[in-house]
């Protein structure tokens, strides 16, 4: 029987577990010593990935697909969990975004009494070229996620270096670049020219990656989120902001029709306030 192909969350969380350090190093500028295996209470709180650093301190990482408001709140719970298991350490955050979409997340939380932040970093301003240049495959896997300026020279490289691999360690690593390759269009557009051109040592097909359910739910999610960021986009060219409490709102629809709806009416709108008006009763 085929073994499922991994979620994009799961296939990040296989690869960092092999502590990619170019990686790393781009995010905090250390190295890291070891792996750390944590589920912080009772009911099983599990971060996704966190590490001790080459000073002993601790580094925490969330890796995130979607624009979350609710982000800084997670971050705040984690790292009082963390702390009151590493007292004697110092607690660094990251948020990794992966998402297609426009980062539009807060890192910090300002309320009475309270200040916190944590570093938020989208994966697309970390340069592809740095990782390739790792001697760790993992971060050479993972660079497909970043900024990728030559599309063509990354899939040829890192599918030869793949082909060299024992034939159990070739399928693993293809099938975890296979599932973040379905966050990248234009990598796909090219990985179907270079297909086409047999210019890959490659063991499976772009049909076996549209026919994943996996890429299916891909697309739809990322049609939703494309939707999501015209409506946001054209609020904000037409009224110069976007009303507070509008964003959350808008994140919560999963019906594109209603979504394009809004989009319509928003276009047809007069004033700030009509905008208002059409988002109360959601």
């Amino acid at each position: 029987m085929e073994e499922k192909q991994p979620t994009l969350d799961l296939a990040i969380r296989d690869l960092f577990k092999e502590i990619p350090q170019g990686f790393l190093k781009a995010l905090t500028n250390k190295q890291a010593t070891k792996f750390i295996t944590i589920s912080l209470t009772d009911v099983d709180i599990r971060p996704d990935f966190v590490v001790e650093l080459e000073d002993t301190n601790i580094l925490h990482v969330e890796f995130q697909s979607f624009n979350d408001q609710s982000m800084p709140f997670r971050m705040l719970i984690y790292k009082a969990l963390l702390k009151s298991k590493f007292k004697d350490k110092t607690i660094s955050q990251v948020v990794l975004y992966i998402g297609e979409e426009k980062l539009r997340m807060a890192n910090s939380i300002e309320d009475d009494g309270l200040k916190f932040w944590y570093k938020l970093v989208d994966v697309r301003d970390i340069p592809c070229q740095y990782l390739m240049e790792s001697e760790n495959l993992a971060d050479k896997i993972l660079a497909c996620l970043c900024d990728v300026k030559d599309p063509r020279n990354y899939l040829i490289r890192i599918f030869t270096e793949l082909s060299k691999l024992p034939d159990h360690d070739r399928k693993r690593y293809e099938k975890l670049l296979k599932s973040l390759l379905k966050k990248r269009k234009l990598l796909i557009q090219t990985f179907i020219k270079l297909q086409e051109e047999s210019a890959m040592p490659i063991s499976f097909t772009w049909e076996e990656i549209v026919s994943d359910p996996f890429f299916k739910k891909g697309l739809e999610e990322g049609k939703l989120e494309e939707a999501r960021e015209a409506l946001l986009e054209y609020i904000e060219t037409k009224y110069d902001k976007i009303p507070e409490g509008i964003k959350d709102k808008v994140e919560k629809i999963n019906d594109i029709q209603k979504l394009k709806e809004l989009r319509k009416s928003v276009i047809k709108s007069n004033s700030l306030d009509e905008v208002i008006d059409l988002f109360k009763n959601i």
